[in-house]
């Protein structure tokens, strides 16, 4: 963990690669990792608090769908719900190709990108399927829902995506193309602007309601693998190049 540009806490490890990572209670850290499980974290405590799972394969995606419930994505085709608190198993979704993206959407829905390039809106509650989004050529390797209800998806395909999913039909509102190489994560700034890191070790700023790319921020010498939002309006973004930066994103 890091405070005012110090690290302050090395929370622990897993015994293999971490693949994904998302907070509940806006604190508590879980972490999914290679070797198919889940674990929870107490920030300023040596080691994880639980681990529970019962993947078959990489944990590749996350989502918080409420306070109690977690959406899990998997390499063995498979979301599974837990119940975050009791870390008790709800239920699974079978699918047809490794789940690398997860986000909630309202009204009880969930959005899911996969390897085989397609994004499926689930609605977690009754189980059943809603809608299926095809548009893609790549892998979805990152999605985002709006605040107005849109969803945004990003692509090894080198594209990002807007869509409206309000109804069993999506509708694609926009292609933001200006990347040139996968995009591999997105995020949404204070101002209401998207941010997306690539492959090509940059990350763009966009005008979401327009598709206008703002900026590009360059200074990392390797892919850019996940971005997040301080709430003073900061922009850190982490890459295959070992370095953290931290962008002043404010004014964009």
């Amino acid at each position: 963990m890091w405070l005012n540009d110090k690290f302050i806490s090395d929370v622990g490890t897993h015994l293999s690669a971490i693949y994904s990572l998302t907070t509940y209670y806006g604190f508590f850290p879980v972490s999914g990792s290679e070797s198919n499980n889940l674990r929870t974290w107490v920030p300023y405590l040596d080691g994880f608090f639980s681990e529970f799972g019962q993947h078959t394969g990489s944990v590749l995606s996350q989502a918080i769908l409420s306070d109690s419930l977690i959406a899990t994505g998997s390499s063995d085709f498979t979301i599974q719900i837990y119940n975050i608190s009791t870390r008790v198993f709800k239920f699974k979704i079978t699918y047809t190709s490794s789940i690398y993206s997860l986000t909630y959407l309202k009204n009880n829905f969930l959005a899911a990108g996969s390897e085989d390039s397609k994004i499926v809106i689930w609605n977690f509650f009754t189980q059943t399927q809603f809608s299926i989004i095809e548009g893609h050529i790549g892998t979805i390797f990152s999605l985002l829902a709006l605040p107005n209800g849109n969803l945004v998806s990003a692509s090894a395909d080198k594209t990002i995506k807007i869509w409206d999913v309000s109804t069993i039909s999506p509708i694609l509102i926009r292609t933001l193309n200006g990347h040139t190489d996968e995009v591999r994560c997105l995020a949404l700034l204070l101002a209401g602007h998207l941010a997306s890191g690539s492959s090509d070790q940059t990350i763009k700023i966009w005008d979401v309601n327009t598709g206008v790319e703002l900026t590009t921020l360059i200074g990392h010498s390797g892919r850019i693998n996940d971005l997040a939002v301080h709430p003073k309006g900061y922009l850190a973004s982490a890459s295959d190049d070992n370095d953290i930066i931290i962008w002043n994103t404010v004014g964009l």
